[in-house]
């Protein structure tokens, strides 16, 4: 399980958000929404979602990286927050978590 020393390291090395990568436009786009992203990690992804205005529900088992997540998103105005979902849950058991367009496990 990730510590919230090694969640803070981590997040220093990757950076601030940048926009929304045009793969997952088109992806969106050809699929529909909304996006559940698996271990969804630092949120740095879930923010590129939310100010490219789709909504995205963000999956993981680490509390330390729902926390970031958290603290990302409290930074962020109140129509881009509105867009994230956050979840801690075992993605191993996808049961209950709704329909979904796009799925996307990273890293």
């Amino acid at each position: 399980m990730w510590d919230a020393a090694v969640v803070e390291m981590l997040a220093m090395r990757k950076g601030p958000a940048t926009p929304l990568p045009v793969l997952y436009h088109d992806l969106v786009r050809r699929t529909g929404g909304p996006v559940l992203l698996l271990c969804s990690g630092l949120g740095v992804r879930a923010i590129q979602f939310a100010r490219a205005g789709i909504d995205v529900a963000c999956i993981d088992l680490s509390e330390e990286m729902l926390a970031h997540t958290r603290r990302l998103l409290s930074e962020e105005p109140a129509d881009i927050r509105r867009h994230v979902e956050l979840r801690h849950a075992d993605v191993r058991q996808p049961a209950g978590h709704g329909q979904f367009g796009l799925v996307i496990l990273e890293d």
